[in-house]
C-alpha cells in the first residue's frame, strides 16, 4: 500500500489447495487500526461464520467504535500528515524460531534479572542485529518498541477498541552489551514509558502532550542516517483462536518489507516465539549466520502443521 489516496483500506486473499487446505491472507491500512484491531477483526470473521455453519457457535461481541475518543478527541489534535510507505528494494524477510527450552535457557543468562519472553528475545536480537549492521563494537543501535495502549492508559479502554492504541519506548543496544544489560535498558524504557501513559487518559490527561507526539512522529524523516530497529510484539494476543468451522488456523505468519522490521508471534503451543526480521539482503547474510542467534534460535525450519492425530512437515 504504497499510495495514501487510492490504495484500499483492506485486502483479503482466500487461497484453496487441491489437499483440501486452506490460506487466508489478511492486509490492512493502519488507517483502520493497529494489530489488536486486526486480530479482534479476524476472529470475529471466524466466530461469525462459524455461528451460521453451527448455531450453537454463540456471536461475538461487537467491536467498540468510539471508546478511542476519549483518549484521542480528534477535534483537539493534530490531522496527521501520512506520507507515502517505501520498502526496500533489496530487503530479506527471514524467520527465526525460538523453542520454549531455548527461550528458558536464554532468559537464565539474564540473571539476576527476571526477563519476560519478549525481552530476552528482543534483546538477543538487536544485540546481534548491531553485529549484523556493521556497526562498530560500541555504536549504539536505535530501537523502538511499540506498546499498546489498551490496558496500560488509566482507566483502560477495553480489548475491542478500533484503531490505533499504540505509543512506543526507545532504547539503545551495542554488541558489547551483556543480555542482563540490555534487558534492564528495556525495563528502564517501559518505566519511562509508564509514566508519559499517565497523559493519554484519568487526572494526568494532557492532550498537549498527545498532540506533540503526533506532531513529531508525523514529522519524523523516513530516510533517517543512523541504525533504527523497529519491533512489535504480537504475543499474547488471540492469533490463534480464529475458527471458521474447520478448526483453529495450524499456523500463522506475517510478511513485511519495513526496514529493519521485527514482529515477535506465539508458537502455535503458546510458549515458543517466532520472529521475523526484514532487513536488507547483506545484512540479513550476516544475521543469520550469527552464532549467538543460532545458540537459541533455528532460521527457517520447516513448518509441523498438525490435523488430529496426523503430522505433516512442510518446506515453506
Amino acid at each position: 500500500m504504497n499510495n495514501p489516496d487510492h490504495d484500499p483500506i483492506m485486502a483479503i486473499q482466500i487461497n484453496c489447495f487441491h489437499c483440501g487446505g486452506i490460506a487466508i491472507a489478511v492486509c490492512v491500512s493502519h488507517k483502520l487500526g493497529d494489530i489488536s484491531t486486526l486480530i479482534n477483526f479476524v476472529n470475529d470473521w471466524a466466530a461469525i461464520t462459524n455461528h451460521y455453519q453451527h448455531q450453537n457457535h454463540p456471536l461475538p461481541s461487537p467491536p467498540l467504535l468510539d471508546a478511542g475518543v476519549s483518549v484521542f478527541p480528534q477535534g483537539d489534535l493534530p490531522v496527521y500528515q501520512e506520507k507515502p510507505y517505501f520498502g526496500l528494494p533489496k530487503s530479506v524477510c527471514k524467520r527465526f524460531v525460538f523453542e520454549a527450552s531455548k527461550i528458558e535457557a536464554l532468559k537464565a543468562t539474564a540473571a539476576p534479572i527476571l526477563p519476560t519472553r519478549f525481552e530476552a528475545v528482543a534483546a538477543l536480537i538487536c544485540k546481534c542485529a548491531a553485529s549484523a549492521l556493521g556497526l562498530s563494537p560500541n555504536s549504539p543501535l536505535l530501537s523502538t518498541v511499540t506498546v499498546n495502549l489498551r490496558k496500560r492508559i488509566d482507566p483502560p479502554v477495553p480489548s475491542k477498541t478500533l484503531g490505533n492504541m499504540i505509543t512506543f519506548f526507545l532504547f539503545c543496544a551495542s554488541q558489547t552489551d551483556q543480555l542482563p544489560e540490555l534487558v534492564s535498558k528495556m525495563k528502564q524504557g517501559m518505566v519511562g514509558s509508564e509514566m508519559q501513559l499517565k497523559k493519554y487518559g484519568g487526572k494526568y490527561r494532557d492532550l498537549d502532550f498527545i498532540g506533540e507526539i503526533l506532531k513529531r512522529d508525523s514529522e519524523a524523516p523516513r530516510d533517517l542516517k543512523f541504525a533504527l530497529m523497529t519491533l512489535s510484539s504480537w504475543c499474547r494476543f488471540s492469533t490463534y483462536e480464529a475458527d471458521f468451522g474447520w478448526g483453529k488456523p495450524v499456523w500463522i505468519a506475517s510478511v513485511s518489507n519495513f526496514k529493519n522490521g521485527v514482529v515477535f508471534m506465539d508458537a502455535r503451543d503458546g510458549k515458543g516465539m517466532e520472529v521475523l526480521v526484514n532487513m536488507e539482503e547483506q545484512h540479513m547474510a550476516r544475521l543469520e549466520c550469527n552464532q549467538d542467534l543460532l545458540q537459541y534460535a533455528s532460521v527457517e525450519p520447516s513448518v509441523q502443521l498438525y490435523h488430529q492425530d496426523d503430522l505433516s512437515t512442510f518446506n515453506v
